[in-house]
């Protein structure tokens, strides 16, 4: 008798632990929150704009506030997100801010709120990130975006019949990529596409010295991946306002 009385306590209590609500999705409360942005220029760390909210980041939500990502959400265009039909308990909050000095780039933000029984409704307080840009940046004096310069182009297309190998045609190469290196880099730093005509322009330049080009297709032996950069070296003097370029590309067809 003792022992039937037994199990059926240990059968009540398990029932019972059963029932209780755990953190996590099933319940009606909704946890809202935004996240406020601080944009840095990304050459000198300098504020470019604070207080703004960051559209279309990343949050996620950690149930029990165990660190282990249990759902997630993107932020709308003011920054803000929420979660729905939460159960009373502990969550975390987990998001990322960008960042300089860091070795990986990012860094992780973490907020912990506690849900309480009966609350319909749980506002954060706004969770401040840093986002790392380098549009609006003052230009340092070297060569790059900050000016008032230009360099207009003229992509030409040389069309070879890749049977015999005459030229078919030679005419502007429209909707082509064209890039832009600033100053002595080995990293393309902007790109246009090039117009109907083939022709393109990059704007707002201060002076100094810039590599433009275009990929070229190729069939010789030392052109293994069958393209190549055809590259232009210009300068913008003091003095300049919009210095012109042409660069010919090789475009290989079956007529």
């Amino acid at each position: 008798m003792r022992i039937s009385k037994l199990i059926l306590f240990i059968a009540i209590i398990g029932l019972v632990s059963s029932c209780k609500k755990v953190p996590g999705e099933g319940g009606k409360t909704t946890l809202k929150g935004k996240l406020l942005g601080t944009y840095l220029c990304e050459d000198n760390g300098n504020v470019l704009e604070e207080n703004i909210g960051i559209p279309d980041q990343r949050v996620y939500i950690s149930y029990d506030a165990t660190g282990e990502i249990d759902d997630d959400t993107r932020t709308n265009a003011d920054g803000e997100f929420k979660f729905e039909f939460l159960q009373p308990g502990a969550y975390s909050i987990i998001t990322y801010s960008e960042c300089l000095s860091c070795a990986t780039g990012l860094e992780e933000v973490v907020t912990n709120v506690e849900i309480a029984k009966k609350e319909d409704e749980v506002i954060l307080e706004d969770i401040p990130i840093t986002q790392i840009t380098g549009r609006g940046c003052e230009n340092s004096g070297g060569p790059g975006e900050g000016g008032n310069k230009t360099i207009s182009g003229n992509l030409v297309g040389i069309y070879i019949n890749e049977n015999d190998y005459d030229t078919i045609d030679t005419r502007g190469h429209a909707d082509a990529r064209v890039y832009i290196i600033y100053g002595d880099g080995n990293q393309q730093n902007d790109n246009v596409r090039s117009s109907a005509d083939g022709s393109f322009q990059f704007k707002g330049l201060t002076a100094g010295s810039y590599q433009v080009y275009a990929m070229s297709e190729c069939r010789t032996l030392n052109c293994p991946s069958g393209e190549k950069a055809v590259i232009n070296s210009i300068t913008l003097d003091d003095e300049d306002t919009n210095v012109s370029t042409e660069i010919k590309i090789l475009d290989f067809r079956n007529p």
